[in-house]
């Protein structure tokens, strides 16, 4: 029988949110549990196009995320990890009647032989409509409960889409951006949310640009640390298309860990450049060891 001691019954936490190197696990820990988020995907830039057709970029797309717990037994006297890089956006386009820049995908995390995928990396403005990036799936050796990766929001000529709210402890997708457009301010769409089951929202997502308010998408927000709720970072907005400026709106960036970034707005050829697609987030580990 194990001897009673001052230990028992208590907890260590380790968290990582960068680079990568070996997790070494404590002689007396009984039971573990690990969190893990990967990088968000980076937004798009728009297309610098005519006024029929310049497309905002589309956002990043969310990573992938899971949760293992086993006993101590299941994991290594050691286990390396890595963290998923942020992912950087797409610089705008400065060039007349060219397709916005696509987007960085977002880095996996790793810990042993769980991987979380980064998030898909948002595609450019084009003469139509700019593709959604594609949210990480999520790979691992071991049985992990399932999540629900959610891709970004796809640039528009029109106003950009916003991504769904989403019940979920993963990262969010960022918005698409806005078309160019001189006659009308085009929006860029929202950042993706996190809600809990009865549709209150415990993190919002970026707000969306507009010429006409504010032109830059809005930066996602990180995961909040009370209430006992672990969640990833909602996503960044997507950036307003140019009307009579100089330049259609940056995406926002996305919030930690994981959220992704927001699209470009799109630009007018002679007139504006389109807007830059905002940072994908960084991933994220939690080890939790029982003693």
């Amino acid at each position: 029988m194990a001897t009673n001691n001052a230990i028992n019954g208590s907890i260590k936490i380790t968290t990582y949110t960068s680079s990568s190197g070996t997790w070494t696990k404590d002689f007396r820990t009984k039971w573990i549990e690990v969190f893990l988020w990967g990088g968000g995907g980076g937004g798009a830039s728009g297309r610098k196009g005519t006024s029929a057709s310049s497309s905002g970029g589309g956002g990043g797309g969310s990573t992938g995320s899971g949760y293992f717990a086993a006993p101590s037994s299941f994991f290594g006297s050691t286990e390396s990890y890595t963290i998923g890089a942020s992912a950087g956006g797409a610089v705008a386009q400065t060039v007349d009647a060219t397709n916005g820049n696509n987007g960085t995908a977002g880095g996996n995390t790793t810990f042993g032989n769980m991987i979380a995928v980064g998030g898909g990396a948002g595609q450019g403005g084009g003469t139509s409509s700019g593709i959604n990036g594609v949210g990480g799936g999520l790979n691992t050796s071991y049985a992990i409960s399932s999540v629900v990766t959610n891709p970004g929001g796809a640039g528009r000529n029109t106003a950009g889409d916003t991504t769904a709210a989403v019940i979920t402890f993963s990262p969010t997708g960022g918005g698409g951006g806005g078309g160019g457009d001189t006659v009308t301010a085009r929006s860029g769409g929202s950042g993706g949310a996190i809600n809990n089951s009865n549709g209150v929202t415990y993190v919002t997502g970026g707000t969306a640009g507009i010429e006409t308010g504010t032109l830059n998408g809005g930066n996602g927000n990180p995961s909040v640390t009370s209430g006992g709720l672990i969640c990833g970072g909602s996503a960044g907005g997507g950036g307003g298309g140019a009307k009579a400026g100089a330049t259609g709106g940056t995406g926002g960036n996305g919030g930690n860990p994981g959220g992704a970034g927001g699209g470009g707005g799109g630009g007018i050829s002679a007139q504006a450049n389109s807007g830059a697609g905002g940072t994908g987030s960084a991933g994220k580990i939690i080890v939790i060891e029982h003693f």
